[in-house]
């Protein structure tokens, strides 16, 4: 009995001895491989950098004390750089590295990260520069390259400015330096043209009209124009507008010549007008019906209804016309 229960013992102690062992031994070879993948050198496929080198650790985890060595000057602010395989194979060879490409595809893309001052921002700090020059508030800017902008070293405290600018009123012509600085030394310079358009404000219509319309205030509105693309006909001012109607069928936001305006309708063709002929020694009324469209002061055919005879009238009031003295005989 006393044998059977000091076997048992031992097998039991012999049994908790290995399953405190084993794990020890996975735990082990799992720090093991752990270590292992921590040394390996690998390639980082895509980079973002803000110095104006590549250091060795920009591509290569695990590069040890050579991490912070240059191998190659970084792109320009904004632009990329792709390392194919076999350079970045001949880098990691000379540098004594252990790292061997997985495919003849492998590359990395190194991009230089920076801040970007777009077209609407440079061309408002172009024109800020110009009206000290003297354009007008209307005038408009416009750069030669209707897309530029400037790439900067991303660093918080850089500052856009015109350092100066040169203007030709006569051609609208101007150049302009631009330089982008920061806390860091050293600057960015740039030389960027354009042209100063002139600009004028003319009155336009809201919505579209048709000839029997009258316009008033709250159908007109003022846009700014380029002046090179008017003619002399062009109505430039809204008193000019208010009160009219239009001469033909008008579209909204477009300038209008004075050709496409006149006084409002006061006699309509088809409608009927009351004649009047004054003289010195006597006054006529008479009836009639008008043969074509006229506003205040037009001279419009009125069919007399009595005589069915047609006389040449002036246009007064709303259906209302007057006959020349001597016309007297159209009235009877």
């Amino acid at each position: 009995m006393i044998g059977t229960i000091t076997l048992f013992r031992t097998t039991a102690l012999a049994f908790t001895l290995a399953i405190l062992l084993m794990p020890m031994g996975a735990d082990a070879e799992r720090s093991k491989k752990t270590n292992t993948f921590k040394e390996t050198v690998v390639l980082k496929e895509h980079v973002s950098i803000k110095s104006n080198v590549i250091r060795i650790g920009d591509l290569f985890a695990n590069a040890g004390d050579k991490a912070h060595t240059p191998i190659a000057y970084a792109p320009a602010p904004g632009q990329r750089l792709v390392l194919d395989v076999n350079w970045l194979y001949r880098a990691a060879s000379a540098y004594k590295l252990k790292w061997k490409p997985y495919s003849h595809s492998q590359q990395s893309i190194v991009i230089r990260d920076s801040i970007t001052y777009k077209h609407e921002t440079i061309k408002n700090q172009i024109r800020d520069a110009l009206l000290k020059e003297g354009i007008g508030q209307a005038d408009e800017v416009e750069l030669g390259d209707r897309l530029y902008q400037i790439y900067a070293p991303n660093e918080f405290d850089s500052i856009l400015k015109v350092e100066e600018v040169a203007f030709e009123k006569r051609s609208g012509r101007f150049t302009a330096t631009l330089t982008i600085t920061s806390g860091k030394p050293g600057q960015i310079r740039r030389i960027v043209g354009g042209w100063v358009r002139k600009m004028i404000s003319l009155p336009v219509l809201t919505r579209r009209f048709s000839t029997n319309e009258l316009i008033k205030k709250r159908d007109v509105k003022v846009v700014a124009v380029r002046s090179s693309r008017l003619s002399k006909d062009i109505v430039t001012n809204i008193k000019d507008l208010i009160g009219k109607s239009p001469s033909r069928m008008l579209s909204p936001n477009v300038p209008l010549r004075r050709t496409d305006i006149r006084p409002p309708l006061l006699v309509t063709k088809g409608s009927l007008v009351t004649m009047v002929l004054q003289s010195q020694f006597m006054r006529l009324t008479a009836r009639g019906r008008a043969l074509e469209n006229g506003g205040k002061g037009d001279t419009v055919r009125i069919r007399n209804l009595k005589s069915k005879k047609n006389v040449e009238a002036l246009v007064v009031g709303p259906g209302r016309v007057t006959i020349n003295p001597h016309g007297h005989f159209a009235m009877k």
